[in-house]
């Protein structure tokens, strides 16, 4: 009899799972997932039928929130995307590989000679996964709704030797009347010079964590998006997010939300979003 009723509550268990999981896709045909993988960023979507995961976090965090958001029967990821080269971004996608078939991969022109990061790119090309190297100015086209537009960094940008974060690609989704900024770990000189341009942000992930070096006040005085996103580990040794920013953040009055408090799901039918949890 005991080993009935596990079978029964495993079932259940089971049964619940997928049902969460199909509950947010059936009633959007786009969410996107701000996931908490520590200190570090983890970002999927799912745009209509296509599964795009941007930056792999610092270890395995980033397949156990494609195991949550993700239907079990799908495991091919359409395009994943690396902003930088620093591992806190890239690192979870060599678990991601073992997990899932990635159908494209996409990053700066800025590279390193990290030996993990070099891993990663070997196992894509043993994988015969196709590397594109993006520039401002590009654009990914995901279907005739929703696309990625790359705002920096330009072909010759060629700060990259002391410090990888500025080489990172800053994103626009753009799904109808719905935007969101993702801009890696780049520096406010340079985020600052972009964003006064972009009015009608929906969400906007702050640069590198909330770091003072990724924003400040003057990042919100023209521009003020509807929620920020802090993707940062919980007690991190870097103390992000740092209290400038918070502050800056409540002197604007602007809504944000931290991903250690657990993963931020956002659903939009391209007008307008919801925070799902």
């Amino acid at each position: 009899m005991k080993l009935v009723g596990f079978l029964i509550a495993s079932f259940i268990i089971i049964v619940g799972i997928l049902i969460s999981q199909f509950y947010v896709a059936s009633k959007s045909p786009f969410f996107m997932v701000f996931c908490n993988v520590g200190q570090g960023d983890g970002i999927y979507m799912r745009a209509f039928s296509e599964d795009i995961v941007i930056d792999g976090g610092p270890d395995g965090s980033i397949v156990e929130c494609l195991n949550r958001h993700m239907s079990l029967f799908d495991r091919n990821i359409e395009l994943m995307v690396v902003t930088h080269a620093d591992s806190d971004h890239y690192a979870g996608f060599l678990d991601v590989l073992d997990s899932y078939t990635v159908t494209h991969f996409a990053t700066s022109h800025g590279d390193s000679d990290v030996l993990g990061y070099q891993a990663l790119l070997q196992k894509l090309e043993k994988l015969n996964v196709p590397i594109r190297r993006l520039e401002q100015g590009e654009s990914i086209k995901v279907n005739e709704q929703l696309q990625l537009d790359i705002l920096w960094p330009p072909k010759a940008f060629t700060d990259v030797d002391d410090d990888r974060n500025n080489s990172s690609l800053v994103m626009l989704l753009d799904y109808q009347d719905f935007e969101a900024i993702l801009p890696g770990d780049v520096d406010k000189e340079y985020l600052n010079i972009l964003l006064p341009d972009l009015n009608h942000i929906d969400i906007f992930k702050l640069s590198h964590h909330g770091s003072r070096t990724g924003t400040d006040e003057k990042t919100f005085e023209n521009f003020r998006p509807e929620l920020s996103i802090i993707s940062a580990g919980k007690d991190n040794r870097f103390d992000h997010p740092h209290k400038e920013v918070i502050e800056a953040l409540k002197n604007a009055d602007l809504q944000y939300k931290t991903t250690f408090e657990g993963d931020i799901v956002i659903t939009s039918n391209g007008q307008g979003f919801n925070v799902v949890q």
